[in-house]
């Protein structure tokens, strides 16, 4: 991070949870907390090791 107070230092992560809640949650009921970590860990699975390297 560059300096105190800087918006772009996060915006990274604020764009990965955006898509994490979109995608990954709304569309679903998810009624239990289990349910919801298993969910992430498809997700992050998906991301790190299935879906084709960016070019």
């Amino acid at each position: 991070m560059s300096r105190r107070g800087n918006c772009l230092d996060n915006a990274s992560m604020e764009r990965f949870f955006t898509f994490l809640k979109t995608e990954g949650h709304y569309p679903y009921d998810i009624p239990t907390l289990d349910e919801a970590q298993k969910e992430n860990y498809s997700i992050f699975s998906f991301l790190q090791r299935k879906r084709p390297p960016r070019k």
